[in-house]
């Protein structure tokens, strides 16, 4: 048993512990009345070959709030685990470390969306504010305020784009329907691109709904493409996109669908093609 009275135990026990034994040990050194002795033990932790102890040390740096920990922890950002930058990006606002917004900042444009998340989190707490629409928007996506990002004017959406990539399917399909909604034609390859290679079903059919949302003969052409593609639900989502246009460009190639090999796709094209039969029915009665 260690004794949790005695930091210098605590801190001898943290060398080549186990995992488990030193998250165990290091919520004891914070609750430590002399727990500041142990901060540069807990700074050499960030270096730790294991994700969790290195997060769980940047945890108790947070909570101990010796300024000593401040220039380690900033280092630490560029931490391979995502988790740990997280655990990171709070410690720092725990240490009221100002010095450390502009790292901060760039970090909302992170790959992990925690990380983000939290930066966006700390930035305010420590009184930031955008100071243009780039910032703004990179704020709003980590926030994950899409329906605010949409209602935004005269931006570029490169920076909408590049989050395309992100390793979240939720964050991919957000930004897809995003961009939809914002109808910007910079956006149509992206989104094509994004369908055509995408594994998660969500997103390619989000991805296709878009452009049909944004429109025109270039996404068109594309789709005549799409129709093509080895991936029966990529075929899928260009029959139904196709569908909404209603001209007779985009239902010939539905009509050469309707035996296609998927059994799922033949039922979405016979819908669409009803749907078109059935409106121009209406429109003539």
């Amino acid at each position: 048993m260690l004794d949790e009275d005695d930091i210098a135990t605590l801190v001898e026990s943290l060398d080549g512990a186990d995992p488990l034994l030193s998250m165990y040990t290091l919520e004891a050194i914070v609750d430590n009345k002399n727990r500041t002795k142990a901060v540069e033990t807990l700074i050499k932790l960030l270096r730790d070959e294991e994700s969790a102890v290195r997060a769980k040390a940047a945890w108790a740096l947070g909570k101990i709030k010796d300024k000593r920990a401040v220039a380690p922890l900033i280092k630490q950002l560029n931490d391979a685990s995502g988790v740990v930058r997280k655990s990171v990006i709070r410690a720092l606002g725990e240490l009221w470390a100002l010095e450390s917004k502009p790292v901060l900042l760039a970090l909302l444009l992170d790959n992990s969306w925690e990380a983000r998340s939290e930066s966006a989190v700390v930035l305010e707490y420590m009184g930031w504010k955008p100071s243009d629409k780039t910032e703004n928007v990179l704020l709003l996506i980590a926030k994950e305020k899409w329906s605010e990002i949409v209602k935004l004017e005269k931006f570029n959406i490169d920076i909408l784009v590049r989050f395309l990539g992100d390793s979240d399917k939720e964050i991919r399909k957000q930004i897809a329907w995003s961009l939809g909604e914002i109808g910007n034609p910079k956006a149509i390859q992206p989104l094509y691109d994004l369908m055509m290679t995408e594994d998660i079903h969500d997103v390619i059919e989000t991805a296709s709904k878009s452009l049909g949302k944004i429109g025109g003969e270039s996404v068109m052409n594309l789709l005549h493409v799409a129709i093509h593609d080895s991936n029966w639900y990529v075929r899928k989502c260009a029959a139904e996109t196709l569908g909404t246009f209603g001209t007779p460009k985009s239902v010939a190639p539905l009509l050469e669908m309707v035996d296609d090999e998927s059994l799922y796709v033949q039922k979405a094209v016979k819908m669409v093609l009803n749907d078109i039969t059935r409106e121009d029915d209406e429109k003539r009665a």
